[in-house]
């Protein structure tokens, strides 16, 4: 891998998984992802959540390509073959809206790269691995 700077979103365990692999297409968050993050190549750092035992790690590079916001929580649940959210989790529609970011994976690397300077941000910038 070559030198580069890249802004860094920390996504958690299993989902960075699931994008990663092409079966969840859809990040959901509860606000829009803003003009300055679409369409440019965004790393992906892999935080252990509830689930995962082990530390942040960088496992690919990403890219969003569109941001919507989902009308309703009945067609968010609708929507769960893209986003992969469970009804009645964590991270189901509660009360605030949903946004849907459209993912196109870009790299997986074959093996994830440790990161220890992760300072718990969603975004992260000039971020840089390799050599």
């Amino acid at each position: 891998m070559t030198r580069a700077s890249y802004t860094a979103l920390n996504i958690q365990y299993p989902f960075a998984q699931l994008i990663l692999s092409g079966l969840k297409t859809i990040e959901t968050r509860t606000y829009p992802i803003t003009e300055n993050k679409l369409n440019i190549p965004i790393l992906l750092l892999e935080t252990p959540g509830p689930k995962g035992k082990f530390k942040c790690r960088a496992v690919g590079i990403i890219m969003f390509t569109d941001c919507f916001k989902y009308k309703s929580k009945e067609e968010f649940q609708s929507d769960f073959n893209r986003h992969l959210v469970e009804k009645d989790s964590l991270y189901d529609w509660v009360t605030k809206p949903k946004y849907g970011w459209v993912v196109k994976v870009l790299d997986v690397f074959e093996e994830p790269i440790p990161y220890t300077k992760n300072k718990g941000r969603v975004f992260s910038n000039n971020i840089n691995l390799g050599s």
